[in-house]
């Protein structure tokens, strides 16, 4: 029989959002989550127009990239580009995203600029190195 008040996030590599030492946002149970691919996804096809050049721009291929959005818009429940005969443009759901999109996106890209070492330093290793022998 299946713990129904078993953590669903325990041992999926990621902080659970009941752990009271947990620094992480906590995660509702119900709350999917939106990734990184996803907001590029939204912004790479807002800025380019089109899925096919935003898929070459991004360097995906164009199924997995369909999937992505029609993945985010089932999660958030709402279109966030209206399809023409001639590319994509974003709805006003869409328009709201991108908005958030660009600033999440933007975050990330200062966040590893701070944490990056300076220009000549050494750059201190993620993990020791395995025993040889």
């Amino acid at each position: 029989m299946q713990d129904v008040h078993a953590d669903p996030y325990a041992g999926a590599g990621r902080a659970s959002h009941t752990d009271p030492v947990c620094t992480r946002a906590r995660i509702p149970d119900y709350a999917p989550e939106m990734s990184v691919e996803q907001l590029q996804t939204v912004v790479g096809i807002a800025e380019e127009g089109a899925l096919g050049r935003a898929a070459r721009r991004l360097r995906f291929s164009e199924p997995p990239m369909t999937r992505r959005l029609a993945a985010l818009e089932d999660e958030l429940g709402v279109r966030l580009f209206e399809r023409l005969p001639r590319g994509m443009r974003p709805t006003p759901a869409g328009e709201a995203l991108l908005g958030y999109a660009r600033r999440i996106l933007a975050a990330i890209d200062e966040a590893r600029i701070a944490v990056a070492p300076a220009p000549g330093s050494a750059r201190e290793p993620s993990a020791p190195e395995p025993d040889e022998g």
